[in-house]
């Protein structure tokens, strides 16, 4: 699988990131979604982003928080 670059507007920082998805990543992410669009979680500049994906690994949706919860 050739490598695929992914792009979303941050509405916190007012930046546009660019995500490059390996081949490794590809295949996890087929082997791990079970419906789509599937969520991925990037955290960048001190917050968090969850991207939805299709099967064809383009952004279907994008929402921003800076908090998560971790558990212990």
């Amino acid at each position: 699988m050739p490598s695929i670059k992914i792009r979303f507007h941050c509405n916190i920082c007012k930046k546009t990131i660019s995500l490059e998805i390996t081949d490794e990543f590809q295949a996890n992410f087929k082997a791990v979604a079970d419906r789509y669009p599937y969520p991925i979680v990037v955290h960048h500049a001190g917050h968090y982003a969850m991207v939805y994906l299709d099967e064809s690994f383009k952004e279907r949706g994008t929402v921003v928080s800076k908090i998560a919860i971790e558990e212990k």
